[in-house]
């Protein structure tokens, strides 16, 4: 769940022009562009191999209307995690996710660390089977492992060490000799992986009414009670 998207994954929002015209040259062509939509070919500062994926005026415009409606989407999903939050804080054994700035949490998540896998498992079943999830093609009240490349491990580049050419670079590259044995296979983060195997995860929507918070709160203060 994102705050906002133009279907390709979301923009860039910054207050700096030079960094804005870097990851707007990153983006396109290797170069930013002026007033007109011209490539600056002459600035040495900002002369890069680009991706050549520039966004379409329609992704741009509607990335812009979203904008606007940006801190409502926030406020929404603020309220409604916070509800949910407050009704799993009572469940005895569960762990939340903490939360250095609260005022400052868009909200998108919300994550629950269980005492052990089986209980996360068995909760994560229990509750989906109460409609607790999205449509066929979401991704709503899973296991984190089921969270694909989010998690180190399960991302084949990475683990692999693939390269972005066919010279293997940056794996290859002399600058990263030091590194040469190191590994990204599951194991080489065991803090994270412990938390990773016990935890499920609450994508939050900004159109969530309170009764469903309520809902959801009710379902798995159930499931809790029945598996812990």
């Amino acid at each position: 769940n994102k705050n906002l998207s133009s279907g390709e994954g979301g923009i860039v929002v910054c207050d700096n022009n030079e960094l804005f015209n870097r990851a707007w040259a990153a983006h396109d062509l290797g170069y930013p562009r002026d007033e007109s939509g011209r490539l600056v070919t002459d600035d040495p500062k900002i002369q890069m191999w680009g991706q050549g994926s520039r966004s379409s005026e329609l992704c741009a415009a509607l990335a812009f209307t979203q904008f606007s409606k940006l801190d409502s989407i926030v406020a929404c999903m603020h309220h409604t995690k916070y509800r949910i939050r407050r009704g799993l804080e009572e469940i005895k054994g569960l762990k939340l996710r903490r939360i250095i700035d609260s005022e400052g949490d868009s909200s998108s998540f919300l994550l629950m660390v269980w005492p052990t896998e089986e209980i996360r498992d068995r909760v994560v079943k229990e509750t989906r089977q109460t409609k607790i999830v999205t449509g066929p093609k979401g991704l709503n009240n899973l296991r984190m492992p089921e969270w694909g490349l989010h998690i180190y491990y399960q991302i084949p580049s990475l683990v692999k060490k693939r390269g972005l050419n066919s010279a293997g670079r940056p794996w290859t590259d002399l600058l990263n000799e030091f590194a040469k044995d190191y590994s990204y296979d599951k194991g080489t983060c065991p803090f994270e992986d412990d938390l990773v195997s016990r935890s499920s995860l609450l994508s939050i929507s900004p159109t969530l009414t309170d009764e469903i918070c309520d809902h959801v709160v009710e379902e798995f203060q159930k499931a809790a009670k029945k598996y812990m």
